[in-house]
């Protein structure tokens, strides 16, 4: 009985732990995917806040600069014109915050400061990257890539419109003031379309070269906007999955990021919680299995169903010679064949007494 009664719990015992088993890998699995995708989610809407959050802003410095009018008449010889110097100062004082110089240049080479001086060097001759994007490369609108400004030492952008076919505005952003709240950022990489970082978690990485550093950014397009690579960080192998976006006014890139751990950590988590839980859950199961089988099952039969089936066997080949030891813990089915194989036994043994009696008595009779 007892022998039944494992074998009962064991086969049930193991059907619920594979359901459980599966469950648990078919949810970590879930919950992995959908962390990873989440967070490729999380990262894209970011960049999109970026990406938004500095257009806006370099746009407003656009519309600034761009506010300047200047003809050939305001052109005086070494100097601007009262009207023209008037307005870089006005330009000058909107943008004092976040500008350490408002300068006028030519498509000569000339170039003038706010006071409406001539400088004492021709951009054209020194082949300025802002003069070569604007009058011969034909942009209308240039930022340049961050440099150190000779007036206050900081790292600077220059940022230039073309207002006339012979006149174009330069305005000296400071690289902290444009990027704002993303100078210093958690999880992401801003860098120049040649690949000078502009901003980065890392501080020493800030100046380097973003495709030395992580040279799989170079696999980074329109079509392939997600990469996973793995890098160096404090002398640690880590694996990161990170979105890129360009920044469609002057085509810098920026890669946001998260470290596959973290997805891995929260998932492994989360598979220990499920494991206990359902270790928890197999426990009960068996428990409450045990339980009804002993009521519904045990307790009605009364035995196990190979000792049920011998005693029939027995009965129906004619065997009621059967000496059933009763331990009086006989129950239900069991203890009902018992009493019927013990009373069919009786009734025979008397049957064979009559039997033997009548034939003694027919012989005495004779």
């Amino acid at each position: 009985m007892q022998k039944f009664k494992l074998h009962l719990i064991g086969s049930l015992g193991v059907i619920i732990f594979a359901i459980i088993t599966l469950l648990v890998v078919l949810s970590y699995s879930a919950f992995k995917n959908e962390s990873i995708t989440l967070n490729k989610a999380i990262l894209k809407e970011q960049n999109t806040i970026i990406e938004s959050t500095l257009t806006e802003r370099f746009n407003a410095y656009k519309s600034n600069i761009s506010a300047l009018k200047a003809r050939e008449s305001d052109i005086l010889s070494g100097s601007l014109s009262a009207e023209l110097t008037s307005q870089l100062a006005t330009i000058e004082n909107i943008q004092r915050e976040f500008s350490d110089g408002i300068y006028l240049f030519r498509d000569n080479g000339d170039i003038y400061d706010t006071k409406g001086q001539l400088l004492n060097f021709n951009v054209k001759q020194l082949n300025r990257e802002y003069y070569q994007a604007i009058f011969n490369q034909g942009q209308e609108f240039y930022i340049s890539a961050p440099f150190n400004s000779a007036v206050s030492g900081e790292s600077v952008l220059g940022m230039a419109h073309r207002i006339s076919p012979s006149f174009a505005v330069l305005s000296n952003i400071k690289l902290e003031a444009a990027l704002g709240s993303f100078a210093h950022p958690k999880n992401m990489f801003m860098y120049t379309p040649n690949g000078i970082i502009l901003a980065s978690p890392y501080p020493e990485l800030l100046g380097k070269n973003i495709y030395t550093e992580r040279p799989l950014y170079k696999e980074f397009n329109q079509s392939n906007p997600v990469v996973s690579y793995s890098a160096n960080v404090a002398g640690d192998n880590v694996e990161f999955t990170a979105f890129w976006t360009t920044l469609e006014v002057n085509n810098w890139s920026f890669v946001s990021f998260f470290r596959d751990s973290e997805i891995s950590s929260k998932a492994d988590s989360q598979l220990i919680a499920d494991i206990i839980i359902g270790l928890v859950c197999l426990a009960i199961a068996l428990f409450v299995m045990l339980i009804l089988i002993q009521k519904l099952v045990l307790v009605p039969v009364g035995g196990a169903p190979a000792e049920i089936e011998s005693l029939m066997s027995e009965m129906a080949a004619g065997n009621f010679t059967q000496t059933l030891q009763q331990t009086g813990n006989e129950t239900g089915i069991y203890l009902s064949l018992v009493n019927f194989s013990s009373q069919l036994s009786g009734l025979i043994k008397n049957s064979h007494g009559i039997s033997e009696n009548v034939a003694s008595a027919s012989q005495e009779l004779n």
